[in-house]
């Protein structure tokens, strides 16, 4: 519930210093490095003499970049969704060390969006489009991955292998429009997805192989993802998003698509944001 309480405090404290810290560091002592600044003219360059508990600060613009947050880091853009990293069309945009954090960014463009093997990773409030393979990647190690819109990627939004959670979770993100899966879970993985909305999917909502048939799957919102078996305890709504191709509007319109929902866990990312439903 702590991490839950830090994403909501995002939104609502408009990237004031407050809430950086509230949100990166929880009240830990840290030094906030600015990009672009003259100390630091790229994210590598702050990233490069951040120390443990440092926020990284983005201003709006593009940032031609592939990065590697180290342990116990965190990048934020300044203003949610206005800094964006392009990863040029190959590898990895963002890696992720352990106890990194990653908040508010759009990450584009890349051949991976995210990639992170490591513990108590956290992203959230991000959007991670236009991968040329897999949005977000993550292996062995749950991070928790809340708030998110992961949309038109190539591949799978999210893939994951032998994952074991231990309190962790996938939950409140808007999976869609997504070349293969929703969500493919590889190995042996054992975590729970919940309240997400995985819709417009090319291939599977989600996709099982090997023995990950031990993930928790309840309470999510699967709509017109390739023909599969509702499972249990999960709905199929039209979100009826409002604008996602031409402006990364995923905000639902549909009634419907939260019903059944209180306020707390509604589907997707949007059931948090101010004004729906």
């Amino acid at each position: 519930m702590k991490k839950i309480l830090f994403s909501r405090l995002l939104s609502r404290f408009n990237s004031s210093m407050l809430g950086i810290v509230f949100v990166c560091n929880a009240l830990v002592a840290a030094t906030y490095l600015n990009v672009p600044s003259k100390d630091y003219p790229t994210i590598n360059s702050a990233l490069a003499k951040a120390q443990v508990a440092d926020t990284v600060i983005l201003d709006d613009g593009v940032y031609h970049e592939r990065i590697l947050i180290d342990a116990g880091l965190c990048v934020m853009a300044r203003n949610p969704h206005k800094a964006i990293i392009d990863g040029g069309g190959r590898g990895t945009v963002v890696a992720m060390n352990d106890d990194s954090r990653l908040l508010s960014v759009v990450v584009k463009n890349g051949t991976i969006g995210v990639f992170t093997r490591a513990r108590n990773v956290f992203i959230s409030d991000c959007y991670i489009l236009n991968n040329y393979m897999t949005g977000i990647m993550f292996v062995r190690q749950m991070p928790t991955i809340v708030e998110n819109v992961i949309a038109f990627n190539a591949g799978s939004g999210i893939q994951t292998w032998d994952v074991k959670g231990s309190g962790e979770s996938l939950h409140h993100n808007t999976i869609a429009y997504n070349q293969n899966h929703g969500i493919s879970l590889g190995g042996q993985s054992t975590f729970k997805i919940e309240y997400n909305i995985i819709a417009f999917n090319k291939n599977m909502a989600i996709k099982t192989w090997g023995n990950s048939g031990k993930v928790e799957i309840v309470n999510n919102n699967f709509y017109d993802n390739l023909m599969q078996d509702l499972p249990a305890n999960n709905a199929s709504y039209d979100p009826v998003f409002k604008s996602p191709r031409i402006h990364l509007n995923f905000r639902v319109t549909s009634k419907d698509a939260c019903k059944n929902c209180d306020s707390d866990k509604g589907y997707g990312v949007q059931s948090l944001l101010p004004g729906s439903f």
